[in-house]
């Protein structure tokens, strides 16, 4: 009589199964619909010339949303450095999303000697949209006139999600634009609006 109930019990669940299918669009699975959420993850900075060297986003002062949310992932993942920290940029899968603002950050004497800092260094960062991972630079080094060196901190990026039917593809890439200007404090600012 038990292998009965057991057998009924199977039918029972793999009917329920198939009249309520599962959830539709999520990360877990990898699939989405039009318009449906696509999360960007930001997780760590650190020297290119020391990968094992890693640091949280935002230990560098980027400005970020209040009331983050965290995605942590198995031991190895903890031990690699990584801590996934949700954007709260409103990413829409197969839409386009206008050039913004996400937010204003006044610049002291502190946090440009920390940018200067993690530019002279060659700090790169590392974000993750669908567990696809991008990286990019926080700014770089550029010479004058007078051979002196200039910072330049990358203050607009520019992603560009590629996708294939109902998936984010491979191709998730990186784009900057750099037109040089000065603020008050000196230090010089990549403006995406030339």
């Amino acid at each position: 009589m038990l292998p009965t109930a057991r057998s009924l019990s199977l039918v029972l669940f793999l009917a329920a199964f198939i009249i309520v299918p599962p959830a539709l669009a999520s990360e877990s699975d990898h699939k989405y619909q039009a318009d449906d959420p696509v999360t960007l993850w930001v997780n760590k900075v650190g020297p290119y010339n020391n990968p094992q060297e890693t640091y949280n986003y935002y230990s560098l002062p980027f400005c970020h949303a209040s009331g983050n949310t965290h995605k942590w992932g198995g031991l190895g993942e903890v031990l690699g450095g990584n801590e996934l920290i949700d954007s709260q940029i409103d990413l829409r899968f197969q839409k386009n999303v206008d050039k913004g603002s996400i937010c204003e950050l006044e610049l002291d004497e502190t946090k440009v000697k920390q940018f200067k800092d993690a530019i002279e260094n060659n700090y790169w960062f590392e974000f993750f949209i669908d567990d696809l991972p991008l990286w990019g630079f926080v700014g770089e080094l550029h010479t004058d006139r007078n051979s002196d060196n200039k910072h330049v901190l990358y203050t607009h990026k520019n992603i560009n999600i590629k996708y294939n039917k109902d998936q984010v593809s491979v191709f998730v890439y990186f784009t900057y634009v750099a037109c040089l200007h000065t603020d008050v404090l000196g230090f010089f600012l990549a403006d995406h609006s030339c």
